[in-house]
């Protein structure tokens, strides 16, 4: 599936929204609700609803805030993340490009995602609260 077909795509393909740049848009890599629905269980598992992670960020009022939260999180600003919001919805990209474009992935109020670092030691959640959870160390 391109990136057209994905059912996110309006969010960074609309100028309502955020039309991100075509180099921005190449580099994001939709998954088969196959490989989402593992990464989703997964997700469920590592943030349990009603708990909160040991590292966590408020999201309110400042996206750069956040973007300095993010870009200093011990994830290789090389990586690529897979950002999964449902057991059927989830993308591959460059974490340098989630950082720089999070308030894009993460929508307050409807979202809750996991965020997977393609080295596989860490997770990140957001829920529709606006918190980021961070756990460094995954099983």
């Amino acid at each position: 599936m391109g990136i057209e077909e994905f059912p996110l795509a309006w969010r960074w393909t609309q100028a309502s929204h955020a039309a991100l740049p075509p180099e921005v848009l190449a580099s994001l890599a939709p998954l088969r609700t196959h490989d989402a629905e593992p990464l989703y269980r997964r997700g469920e598992q590592l943030f349990p609803r009603g708990t909160v992670a040991a590292i966590s960020h408020q999201a309110l009022e400042d996206p750069e805030a956040t973007r300095a939260w993010l870009g200093a999180l011990p994830i290789p600003a090389s990586a690529r993340v897979l950002v999964v919001w449902s057991r059927e919805t989830a993308i591959s990209l460059p974490w340098q490009t989630f950082v720089a474009y999070w308030d894009d992935f993460c929508y307050p109020s409807s979202d809750d995602a996991f965020v997977f670092p393609d080295e596989g030691r860490s997770a990140l959640a957001w829920n529709h609260c606006e918190v980021f959870e961070f756990i460094k160390s995954v099983p």
